[in-house]
């Protein structure tokens, strides 16, 4: 079976915060804000209800004390939901706190691990002093893939449309950087290269 190429771009999501950050907090796409309000809606209308009512008729307050029982009243109630409200906010922020420097740390490994493999192709060349001009333009094209490699890993992560610096040091032909320009995982392709 022939595999098709993937294009993983669909699959994150980029927002756009504009230039203070106000528009990431009021953005539609990706929220869940919409969904939440069709839960929070009916049980808001509901809260309201019964507090007018409560407020509005003795008999209904008395029939909701006599129902809740002698030891459980509405401040217990609310003392209840508050404490699960701040375990589950505390408990997602710190989930996302958690997935934020997972993803600091697997990056920071990464560059790590292409520091070491490039070290180990440089420290590997040859010697040889008839071959100099050769190792030196292996050396300088490596040097300028591994800074490409890791400004297209860069971006494939990035949220917003940053130019990263490349550290070009010769040239890339023309037809190569054409494949790269139109290619859909810009890491995969220069690891090839450099393998």
């Amino acid at each position: 079976l022939a595999s098709r190429p993937v294009d993983f771009s669909q699959a994150m999501r980029h927002y756009e915060s504009g230039e203070w950050g106000f528009l990431l907090i009021f953005s539609l796409k990706g929220s869940v804000f919409p969904k939440a309000l069709a839960w929070a809606t009916p049980a808001a209308v509901l809260a309201v209800a019964f507090h007018y009512l409560s407020n509005l008729d003795e008999d209904f307050r008395q029939l909701i004390d006599e129902g809740l029982g002698p030891q459980l009243r509405t401040s217990q109630l609310f003392v209840a939901y508050n404490f699960l409200f701040s375990f589950i906010l505390t408990f997602r922020s710190s989930q996302a706190y958690a997935r934020w420097w997972e993803g600091g740390t697997l990056l920071l490994q990464a560059r790590g691990e292409w520091f070491n493999s490039y070290s180990s192709l440089i420290a590997f060349g040859t010697p040889d002093a008839t071959k100099w001009k050769e190792v030196r333009s292996f050396q300088k094209i490596l040097a300028t893939l591994m800074s490409l490699l890791f400004c297209s890993a860069l971006n494939s992560v990035a949220q917003a449309d940053i130019e990263f610096a490349v550290r070009a040091h010769v040239e890339l032909e023309e037809e190569s950087s054409e494949l790269l320009r139109e290619c859909n995982d810009k890491c995969e392709v220069i690891i090839h290269w450099i393998q």
